[in-house]
């Protein structure tokens, strides 16, 4: 999967047009559109915008990672709990990675 596929899968999932997109990242349109279609490779600010926006990393987007990053999809779990049961997850967590690591 090329990184102007990406760019358009993810698009889509969030529903939006180029024009619109564009328009909340502050980029002309037919720059993204030529980024979609592979013309054109985003230049680093960029892709680093376009990551942050799409909440994933720079790694997916350009193809190193294979799957997105879900730890957007955590965020917005969490983002309703009170601040003890965030607490309770996160000590969770570090047993887990204490107990699977390697010794």
């Amino acid at each position: 999967m090329t990184i102007g596929s990406r760019l358009l899968e993810l698009r889509k999932k969030k529903g939006l047009s180029q024009t619109a997109l564009s328009q909340q990242l502050g980029i002309n349109r037919s720059t993204y559109a030529e980024w979609e279609t592979g013309r054109r490779r985003p230049e680093l600010d960029s892709l680093i915008k376009l990551a942050g926006f799409y909440g994933t990393s720079t790694d997916f987007l350009l193809g190193i990672a294979r799957t997105a990053p879900t730890a957007g999809r955590i965020d917005d779990m969490l983002a309703n709990l009170p601040e003890e049961a965030r607490k309770s997850v996160e000590e969770f967590i570090e047993f887990i990675q204490k107990r699977y690591s390697n010794p």
